[in-house]
């Protein structure tokens, strides 16, 4: 008798100590928390063809595209999870005094607390004219753990619009360590709300593995491979992408 393999789904787990947290402001897929701009485009623009306007809906489906329709944009925002932001947070700054509140009860919890990194820390950083000069570091109520050998990405939610501070990315090994805060660069002078809920951080995981770099020209191999895969691509209004790399999934047994 031949049993079939059981497919090993793999599984990020993250936990907090604050079980409201759980419902009010969870981390989601990405594919839960789109961009708003992203969600109102139009994947198709409207093309109007006054001698054939009986054509034209067909024109603007296969032929007048958005980004929308762009797959490598269309599977950026929905890789990974997307961690909204935990607690609305005021937030004061003049120059270089920089003051932060919200509820009591909660600061005194420890929750919601941001910390600094000194600008020796940072002395080198290519700060821009009316940058806050110090790290503003967001101290996190979640812990992370993935499969043994993965790691993970953090990242800001670059296509969400965010112009008030950039967090820093960076990586971290998290099937072995699970507590992560998050530095950032601060731009705004004056005041501003941080809302629970505002998309906040971008968490990418991925499996470590030792990649090196090769340098070459190209061979005659490679450019038929790259014209093969242009005729088949430009041979579709649509959807050429997704034939090719579905099918080569496919080849290669994922």
């Amino acid at each position: 008798m031949v049993f079939a393999s059981k497919k090993i789904v793999n599984k990020m787990e993250m936990w907090t100590n604050h079980k409201p947290l759980l419902e009010i402001a969870p981390p989601v897929k990405a594919s839960r928390m789109i961009p708003e701009w992203f969600e109102k485009l139009h994947s198709d623009l409207d093309v109007l063809d006054p001698e054939f306007p009986k054509t034209s809906p067909i024109v603007r489906e296969y032929m007048s595209h958005t980004i929308k329709k762009c797959p490598a944009i269309v599977d950026y925002v929905a890789e990974g999870f997307i961690i909204p932001y935990w607690t609305d947070t005021i937030i004061q700054r003049i120059d270089n005094k920089f003051l932060f509140e919200h509820n009591q009860t909660a600061l005194n919890d420890g929750f919601g607390q941001i910390e600094f990194h000194s600008f020796d820390q940072l002395s080198t950083f290519p700060f821009k004219e009316g940058d806050f000069n110090e790290g503003v570091k967001f101290i996190s109520p979640w812990f992370f753990r993935t499969p043994p050998g993965w790691s993970t990405l953090f990242l800001p939610p670059l296509l969400h619009n965010e112009d008030r501070f950039t967090i820093l990315p960076g990586i971290v090994e998290t099937d072995v360590f699970h507590q992560v805060n998050f530095p950032s660069i601060f731009h705004l002078e004056g005041q501003t709300i941080i809302k629970r809920g505002d998309p906040f951080l971008h968490v990418i995981p991925f499996k470590r593995e030792s990649i090196d770099l090769e340098l070459r020209l190209s061979t005659e191999e490679d450019r038929q491979l790259i014209e093969d895969q242009g005729m088949e691509l430009r041979s579709k209004f649509t959807n050429g992408y997704r034939d090719i790399t579905r099918r080569n999934r496919r080849k290669n047994g994922k």
